[in-house]
């Protein structure tokens, strides 16, 4: 009897065992399959205009692709950390958009990144319908309509393609 015990105890364990393994593979899949470029079309203002460090104005193209980064926010320090990884010519056409604000510029104005760097203020970033970062903005021929995507450190690359 006490065998008979220590076996069903022993199945018991590895059923819960086997139980929380699967939760937490479930999780994980849901948690990556969840930040994978979630696209959504978004109708823009042609009279989208951003500003550099040096107050110098540049329209949105269809030649780059953007970067939103808050660099306050934890994700996108993590992007703008990675960008140090990467090599210049993904830059060439990609362009980063930094939401205004003087920590933020402190930043910019420190960094590699200076030269490929705009400033975006709270009423653009309502107008693009934009409620969370790190994003990405990508155009399609018509540069008033643009895709926009969650980004990360995984599909950063993708992005320069």
């Amino acid at each position: 009897m006490t065998l008979l015990l220590s076996i069903i105890y022993s199945l018991f364990i590895c059923l819960t065992i086997l139980v929380i393994l699967l939760t937490l593979a479930n999780k994980n899949t849901k948690s990556s399959n969840s930040t994978k470029n979630i696209e959504k079309v978004v109708q823009l203002s042609s009279s989208l205009s951003f500003k550099n460090l040096e107050g110098e104005h540049s329209d949105l193209t269809i030649s780059y692709k953007y970067i939103l980064l808050d660099l306050e926010c934890k994700e996108c320090k993590k992007i703008f950390t990675a960008f140090d990884l990467l090599n210049e010519k993904y830059f060439e056409s990609i362009r980063l958009l930094i939401v205004t604000s003087d920590a933020n510029a402190e930043k910019i104005a420190d960094s590699y990144y200076k030269k490929y760097s705009y400033f975006i203020d709270q009423n653009q970033l309502s107008m693009l319908g934009i409620q969370g970062f790190p994003l990405y903005l990508k155009f399609n021929t018509n540069p008033n309509i643009a895709t926009k995507g969650l980004i990360n450190t995984n599909n950063m690359i993708e992005l320069a393609s």
